[in-house]
């Protein structure tokens, strides 16, 4: 079995919640910041919309003007390249005896790479966007830069070799241009996994401070009670999903997951019980299939019930989320259920 970590390289863009926040000092003066814009309204400032209608200066909450400028990080740039890019990466070395040699033009299968949707520029120009808007957050625009510097690398190399072995053409010069390609293409790729990381280090930490501040922000407010409840179901999802990205599967234990399932479902009952809305209903359907992945996963360790041959195939590639009580499986639904919960309106 391969170590769960691995299982997370082609896909650990995709295991973000969208919202991000501040760290915690930087966090405390931006609402600070918007407090006093919120002081101002109660005096009376209030500005005019492009219809003409009154809107107050300091409507827009702390979390919600991180989450818009965030969410150009992240669903702008971020998820279109991340994953896609790995896959292609895993892809191409997935038939390359030695990937540090490359292509030798002895392979018995020859499945090239993905290609990649894009060139960049919508993720350089959501960079450049997001860093002129408020707040400041100088450690995710850091990671930021570094990203999109590696992408406009690494794209161009994937869509030339891409249509290289695409079209078969190393049929007709014995890998000369596979071989020649190989060098740069892999530097890129090793290059681009690196800030790739980083990228999803800082946006990890980020995200659990703003549901933290989304948690204080709804818990008085009557009108918030599904928002409440979704944020606090969402944290503790992610606590099974920590758990299993930074584990080894030999090392997970079903009397460590066994408690955090119980209290993550227990949370979603109370989302159920909250919101009637459609996109709601539509989150929270996920959200059970992603409790009975994670129900799967703990039966499978505590049963000891090993993985077979073809289930060991596939999982740590991209059919692994059809392996019933895998790591695979409880990421993919974990994914899903997040792509849903940033079509709910929160």
């Amino acid at each position: 079995m391969q170590n769960s970590k691995g299982l997370f390289s082609a896909i650990s863009a995709l295991i973000l919640i969208v919202f991000v926040s501040l760290g915690c000092s930087s966090l405390s003066r931006y609402v600070k910041d918007i407090a006093e814009k919120q002081n101002q309204e109660q005096e009376g400032r209030t500005k005019k919309d492009d219809n003409g209608i009154t809107k107050s200066a300091g409507s827009e909450s702390p979390s919600e003007s991180l989450v818009k400028k965030s969410n150009l990080y992240i669903s702008k740039c971020f998820n279109t390249y991340s994953t896609s890019i790995a896959n292609s990466h895993q892809r191409y070395t997935s038939w390359i005896k030695d990937p540090k040699a490359g292509p030798t033009g002895k392979e018995s299968i020859v499945y090239g790479l993905y290609q990649i949707n894009g060139n960049g520029d919508d993720c350089v120009e959501a960079i450049a966007s997001a860093k002129v808007q408020e707040p400041s957050m100088p450690e995710i625009e850091a990671a930021a830069d570094k990203f999109v510097a590696s992408l406009k690398e690494v794209v161009p190399k994937i869509a030339d070799v891409y249509d290289y072995y695409d079209k078969e053409n190393y049929k007709d010069d014995g890998f000369a241009k596979g071989k020649a390609a190989h060098p740069a293409l892999i530097e890129a790729f090793d290059n681009f996994e690196a800030v790739n990381k980083e990228f999803a280090v800082e946006i990890d930490k980020l995200e659990d401070n703003v549901a933290q501040m989304q948690l204080e922000e709804f818990k008085d407010d009557p009108s918030k009670t599904y928002q409440y409840a979704a944020v606090d179901f969402s944290i503790k999802a992610k606590k099974i999903l920590t758990y299993i990205r930074d584990k080894q599967y030999t090392e997970m234990k079903a009397d460590d997951l066994q408690p955090l399932i119980e209290d993550a479902e227990t949370s979603l009952t109370t989302v159920k019980g909250s919101s009637a809305a459609p996109m709601s209903t539509a989150f929270s359907g996920q959200a059970d299939q992603f409790i009975k992945a994670a129900k799967e996963l703990m039966r499978r360790i505590r049963d000891k019930k090993a993985f077979n041959n073809f289930e060991r195939g596939l999982l740590g590639r991209n059919g692994g989320w059809m392996v019933e009580g895998s790591p695979d499986k409880v990421v993919n639904t974990y994914n899903q259920m997040i792509r849903m919960r940033s079509f709910d309106n929160l």
